[in-house]
């Protein structure tokens, strides 16, 4: 979810702000938050997690977990999606 058309951040209305935020961040981390018990339970698993929107948030929060449960044999992963104009 993004902003339905091009704008200036002080030009986002807080609800709108708050829904993207709510979307693109805590919905991420709310769903890792509830998988990763089984994971550690089970001592193995795999988390992929796709950045297309919120893309810095989501690249942080995947190294940050990476590192955090790489020896409870839990693989996290990032896959950026870049547009064509990277290219």
């Amino acid at each position: 979810m993004s902003y339905p058309y091009a704008r200036y951040f002080h030009e986002v209305d807080e609800e709108l702000m708050c829904n993207l935020i709510r979307l693109n961040v805590e919905a991420l981390t709310r769903v890792t938050h509830a998988v990763l018990p089984g994971m550690v339970k089970c001592k193995r698993g795999a988390i992929v997690n796709i950045g297309l929107c919120s893309p810095s948030y989501v690249d942080q929060f995947s190294r940050c977990l990476a590192v955090e449960y790489k020896n409870k044999g839990i693989d996290v992963q990032c896959q950026m999606y870049l547009p064509d104009f990277f290219g």
